[in-house]
């Protein structure tokens, strides 16, 4: 593993310089007299670099900030599908020259049309996903059995929400519309699965707003929050005391019982970015004390097998579903349950994984949706 990164490094930089050597090849199809080679690499590296920059110097909350963090959050995407372009064209390119039919040189008129075909493919593909995100938010049901203390208990409905992201691109409008699908529902209980924040709290702005919406957040069993990976740096103070200030209840490694009918644990994320992991064991998991259903709130899905013989059900975020193609795949190979529902083989313990209701980095929906899940379970003898 030490090795693969810096090769995957190497080899994504290799590709964003053919990016940089195709669009150049476009840009003398479209304008024959123009050879500066070395003046459109620096100025395309300059582009790059600057946009990227901009992306993240934005993240400071300034209002000024935040059309940089749009902008360069886009060019990655961007740049995401054209290097997967690229990569198909050197591809088409050795079928053609070891079977002979791409003459050589490659023709003007072909590298025209394949310019505008990927051009317009890039472009569609990131006009979706903005789309996708900004206008649909899925609502995924589910409905369980869980071994229960009392079999004759009235089912629980939750409602499942993970991953906001709030900063410069998740504000306060998509916050609106994912309180008001929550609040839809009516359920008995809300569970917010970490990542209410993209990083760093100044990147909200003026709090105010989003405090407005939070505080909208109400269920008669209460409204339940833990921190995930992005919820930690320099801030994290700043977070946890927002969060608190805005009557939502955070729990770090603590079991609590909800009115006799089951026990909620709520874990710290085992890997925040920025500061150092404080996970500790949760008593009550291993001594069997908690009324059952046991319920485990982890951001993380990686988790699932600590679980094992000590609780009923597992909800977790972070994945995003991949979020956007081919990220997805990427995902999916890497976790045991990357999104949606999933029964670990000849044991008790469930698990959902959500999608997240916001998104990170590209403010895009390609392969994935939007969405908060309702479970409801009922009790089984």
């Amino acid at each position: 593993m030490r090795f693969l990164m810096p090769l995957v490094g190497l080899a994504l930089l290799a590709l964003l310089v053919d990016v940089g050597r195709l669009t150049h090849c476009l840009v003398k199809a479209v304008w024959p007299r123009f050879h500066h080679p070395v003046v459109f690499g620096l100025a395309f590296a300059v582009v790059v670099v600057g946009l990227v920059a901009a992306s993240l110097a934005g993240q400071n909350g300034a209002s000024w900030g935040r059309p940089l963090a749009w902008a360069g959050d886009l060019v990655m995407a961007a740049l995401l599908y054209a290097m997967l372009a690229a990569l198909l064209i050197e591809l088409a390119r050795l079928v053609g020259r070891l079977t002979g039919w791409l003459p050589q040189p490659t023709p003007r008129r072909l590298i025209l049309i394949t310019g505008v075909v990927v051009v317009a493919l890039i472009a569609s593909l990131l006009a979706y996903g903005l789309a996708n995100r900004t206008y649909h938010l899925a609502q995924t049901d589910y409905s369980l059995e869980l071994t229960a203390d009392d079999p004759d208990q009235a089912p629980v409905t939750a409602v499942l929400v993970s991953d906001l992201h709030l900063g410069q691109i998740n504000r306060a409008g998509h916050l609106a519309k994912v309180v008001d699908a929550v609040l839809a529902t009516d359920p008995d209980i809300v569970l917010v699965a970490g990542d209410i924040f993209d990083g760093d709290f100044r990147a909200i702005g003026d709090p105010a707003p989003i405090k407005a919406q939070l505080e909208r957040l109400r269920a008669p069993l209460g409204v339940f929050a833990i921190l995930g990976n992005h919820d930690a740096g320099s801030t994290n103070d700043q977070m946890v005391a927002f969060i608190e200030d805005c009557g939502l209840t955070l729990l770090a490694d603590q079991a609590v019982e909800i009115d006799g009918r089951f026990s909620l644990v709520g874990r710290r994320d085992s890997s925040p970015i920025g500061q150092a992991a404080e996970r500790q064991a949760v008593p009550q998991l291993a001594d069997g004390s908690l009324t059952r259903p046991v319920i485990v709130l982890d951001h993380q899905p990686s988790h699932l097998r600590e679980y094992l013989g000590q609780a009923d059900l597992m909800l977790s975020g972070h994945t995003h579903q991949g979020q956007i193609f081919p990220v997805n795949l990427m995902v999916k190979a890497l976790f045991e349950v990357a999104y949606g529902y999933y029964q670990v083989p000849d044991a008790d313990l469930q698990a959902i994984v959500t999608s997240g209701a916001g998104t990170w980095g590209p403010p895009l929906r390609i392969a994935s949706n939007s969405e908060i899940v309702t479970i409801t379970w009922r009790p089984r003898a």
